[in-house]
């Protein structure tokens, strides 16, 4: 029968720690403890950017709602670009090592030299491609650097097992969307794209200085460095965060450059209201890449039918409760945008189910099923976005939620698959276990 526990090679940052006694067992209720404090602050703060994102898309004017959505994915799919897929690389390594191993000041100032030109290149691409105006390309070039160096500051927190602290901090630019939000809503005037432009860049600034505070003050520096090598094993790892990040925010972008704005407001309104899904997805699999290296035993079977059925649920439940709402949350706005609820909701529970799967393969899988694992999923998502291309022209936004969907079934899949054939091959004498 398919072999569904096994048992990690031993060695630093593997063994067991007698004092978290939370980690001592394989059961589903140890783990939703485990992923219950990063998910309930995460939760707090997305909660805070999805009603700041709400009130932003139902106050701005329409136009300028389709531009800020379009943006946001923007600078998000710079992040996954010219971080270079530091974040992932260091969660991999640092996880391995003792925590302390690693001077984690000098990693991040060499990333930072590493992503600044890469960072500078795509927001000009892009300022011209969208033909963006000046605020805009302002927007993009000053806030996608602190915006990556944010997210290596919370992975380097990650893999020190400060979950908490990391989960937050990298929301908090998002969250802080409730201040243009709020000052939408005090101050009618105030509701125009540039002040909300300005309010995020400044959130984002705030949050690193916040992260980098917390990592010099928790997070003890080592003699270990990045090497060259290593770094450049990092690119990799770039394939991987746009097969995560294309899904979602690459629609955007194509839809943003297919269809008038006023679609892509609609699209996006639907979209936030089911991103809880995301971040579900990405605390869980953010958690389970550092427990997994690190624990001893693992059942992936029972882990993966709780994950998959919770999935399944909660985008049952969100699919019947969005309808009703969706008048009462816009004020009138975006009605037009109920053929996308099914879509959506099959997407996120897809999304979801997938982060044991990725947290494996990218966490401890051999690097051979890691490296065609990665492809794979890249493969998918082109293929997607080709389809997504396709359909957009056509169908506009129903079309884009339509590939949105194939795109996460597709993904789900391969994830799965991947994730059996590893734990096939990781079969040895003492390790494994049959079911």
């Amino acid at each position: 029968m398919l072999e569904d526990e096994i048992t990690p090679p031993t060695g630093p940052g593997r063994e067991r720690r007698p004092s978290l006694r939370a980690l001592q067992s394989t059961g589903l209720w140890r783990w939703a403890r485990l992923l219950g404090e990063p998910a309930g602050a995460s939760s707090a703060i997305a909660l805070l950017g999805l009603i700041g994102q709400v009130i932003l898309l139902r106050t701005l004017p329409v136009e300028e709602a389709g531009r800020f959505a379009l943006l946001i994915a923007v600078v998000q799919i710079m992040s996954a670009f010219g971080n270079l897929g530091q974040p992932t690389l260091l969660v991999r390594l640092y996880s391995r090592k003792p925590v302390g191993s690693y001077d984690w000041a000098a990693d991040l100032l060499g990333s930072a030299l590493l992503s600044a030109p890469v960072l500078l290149l795509a927001a000009a691409a892009f300022a011209a491609f969208y033909r963006f105006d000046l605020p805009a390309t302002a927007y993009l070039v000053g806030i996608s650097l602190p915006w990556v160096l944010l997210t290596l500051s919370a992975s380097t927190l990650n893999s020190a097992r400060h979950y908490l602290r990391a989960s937050a901090l990298v929301r908090m630019p998002n969250g802080l969307l409730i201040l243009p939000a709020a000052l939408s809503l005090l101050f009618p005037s105030l509701a125009r794209l540039n002040v909300a432009l300005l309010l995020h860049f400044l959130g984002t600034a705030l949050a690193l200085a916040a992260a980098l505070a917390v990592l010099a003050r928790r997070l003890p520096r080592g003699s270990l460095r990045l090497t060259r090598r290593q770094r450049l094993q990092g690119l990799a790892f770039v394939v991987s965060q746009f097969s995560t990040i294309l899904p979602d925010r690459g629609l955007v972008a194509v839809l943003g450059a297919l269809a008038p704005p006023a679609q892509v407001a609609t699209f996006s309104a639907l979209a936030t209201l089911f991103r809880p899904f995301q971040l579900l997805r990405n605390v869980t699999a953010l958690t389970l890449t550092t427990e997994l290296a690190r624990r001893e035993r693992v059942n992936y079977r029972r882990m993966d039918l709780g994950l998959g059925g919770a999935a399944l649920l909660l985008a049952l439940a969100a699919a019947m409760a969005v309808p009703p709402a969706l008048g009462m949350i816009y004020g009138g706005r975006y009605s037009e945008g109920l053929v996308l609820v099914p879509w959506l909701a099959l997407a996120g529970a897809m999304n979801l189910w997938e982060a044991l799967p990725r947290a494996h393969i990218i966490g401890i899988a051999a690097a051979r099923i890691m490296n065609t694992f990665i492809l794979s999923q890249a493969l998918t998502v082109i293929l997607g976005l080709a389809l997504a291309v396709l359909l957009t022209a056509q169908y506009g936004m129903l079309g884009t939620a339509w590939a949105g969907a194939i795109i996460f079934v597709g993904r789900n899949a391969v994830g799965h698959t991947f994730l059996w054939v590893s734990l096939r091959r990781r079969r040895s004498p003492g390790g494994v276990k049959k079911s």
